[in-house]
């Protein structure tokens, strides 16, 4: 007798059970008893793309959030620093991180890592920002001053400049004051049909070792009449880089081992806003102070002038330093105004730089001189600091709190008693900038150190909460 071999028959049953189940698998969905759905067959489910309901995305979004909450609320913070308070989110692209990825990145970027600082008197004359600079450009590389005011005043000593045939607009100059016409940096100057201006550098300078010599030299300008830009660099033959007419804005530049320069300006037309000497990579610091403004002036720059700009120079942080000329020792019921100003302000600059993080530095202590000759912290200094870290958290940028690091209240004063601010117990000395200077510095290194510890984390959970928004149903 022959026996035939029926072991594929057992092997037929488990087939034909898995395709039945792959079958349902396919059924549209049904309800019995109600509206108690029946629960769907799928036997690939755990190899296939999971779907979520509206709500279940919700609610693993959040928990993800809230992972990465926990995750910062571990941040490390050494003795001594006070930490950067971002709050940015997902929706305002966490700036803070884009900015440390710069620096994790700048080595190989084809551009300077650039850095705008808006301020007052407090940091006039380079007080305080350039230490800072000087400070960064010793970690991350970089070299020259930055962005330069074809017009200096004598508080500026790190840099040799003079001028010929120029006539400077600033907001605090009313009568002759046009808002319209001014740059990104609240100023423009005018000239003559023949006007010149030159920078040198200081090679040998106690305030600071890269600001001898550059690579880059730039100069932007709108040549609205017909206009010749040349140049001489470390006192070289001239090289004619413009000439003609536009309404738009204008950059030139020069390139080079450049210790100084010197820019010939023919056309009495013409807006010129500033001049700029920085490295091809590095760091670049641009210090846009003006002496006596509130800080609200950002409002009256034309938004197509910001974008202008923005094309032409790149930034991956803009730093706004206000409040010494708006704090008095009067209550201010919040500082409403300002408040309302700067949410203004700071999307006025995302909409012209929106991959740049922003920064509000609050104000610093003031004290006033009370019957009994003692000083204490003007009434309007602490509401004014909670008004501008409000602020921040309002538009999801970031905070760092100057009035909280320098000491608190009486601060000041005890900076004046160590040489390290002025006999106005307002303004600082350069001994007081280069320590405020430090804690800026600090402070920012701390949060690239953060940013590393906790990047491959980060990114573990911007990959679920990605996945979780592509699977939702």
């Amino acid at each position: 007798m022959i026996i035939r071999n029926q072991l594929y028959k057992t092997l037929l049953l488990p087939v034909f059970v898995i395709v039945g189940l792959i079958a349902l698998s396919y059924l549209p969905e049904t309800t019995v008893y109600g509206d108690e759905p029946l629960k769907r067959v799928d036997i690939l489910s755990d190899v296939k793309n999971k779907t979520y309901s509206v709500s279940e995305a919700e609610k693993l979004i959040a928990q993800a959030e809230e992972e990465r909450k926990q995750l910062l609320a571990n941040d490390s913070i050494p003795p001594g620093v006070t930490p950067i308070e971002d709050f940015s989110t997902r929706d305002s692209m966490f700036m803070m991180e884009r900015f440390y990825q710069k620096l994790n990145e700048i080595d190989q970027l084809d551009r300077p890592v650039r850095i705008a600082y808006f301020g007052d008197s407090f940091v006039g004359g380079d007080i305080l920002t350039g230490d800072f600079r000087e400070m960064m450009q010793d970690k991350f590389g970089g070299c020259g001053l930055g962005a330069l005011d074809l017009i200096q005043d004598n508080s500026r000593v790190n840099v040799r400049s003079k001028n010929h045939g120029l006539i400077i607009h600033k907001p605090t100059q009313h009568k002759d004051y046009k808002p319209e016409l001014q740059g990104m940096n609240n100023i423009y100057t005018t000239s003559d049909s023949n006007a010149w201006v030159s920078f040198t550098g200081l090679r040998k300078s106690r305030y600071g070792t890269h600001i001898g010599l550059w690579n880059t030299s730039l100069l932007y300008f709108r040549p609205t009449q017909e206009t010749t830009v040349s140049c001489k660099v470390n006192d070289g033959d001239p090289q004619e880089l413009y000439n003609g007419k536009s309404d738009t804005l204008q950059v030139v530049k020069t390139e080079g081992d450049i210790n100084s320069i010197e820019w010939n300006l023919r056309g009495s037309k013409t807006i010129y806003y500033f001049a700029a000497n920085e490295g091809r990579k590095g760091i670049v610091v641009d210090n846009f102070s003006i002496v006596s403004v509130p800080g609200t002036q950002h409002l009256k720059i034309p938004q197509e002038t910001l974008q202008e700009f923005a094309k032409a120079r790149d930034y991956d942080l803009i730093i706004f330093h206000y409040g010494l000329n708006i704090v008095d020792d009067k209550d201010q019921t919040g500082y409403r105004g300002f408040r309302k100003s700067y949410n203004k302000i700071t999307e006025k600059f995302r909409k012209a730089w929106p991959e740049a993080a922003q920064l509000i530095v609050s104000v610093s202590d003031r004290s006033k001189r009370t019957e009994n000759g003692e000083h204490t912290t003007m009434k309007g200094v602490e509401e004014l600091v909670v008004a501008q870290r409000e602020i921040a958290k309002k538009n999801k940028i970031a905070f760092w709190n100057l009035f909280s690091a320098m000491g608190g209240k009486g601060s000041i004063a005890k900076m004046e008693a160590n040489g390290e601010a002025a006999k106005d117990f307002t303004h600082i000395s350069f001994k007081g900038g280069k320590k405020l200077a430090t804690m800026l510095f600090k402070a920012i290194n701390n949060g690239l150190m953060n940013y590393n510890r906790h990047k491959d984390a980060n990114a573990d959970i911007d990959q679920r909460v990605n996945n979780i928004k592509n699977f939702t149903r």
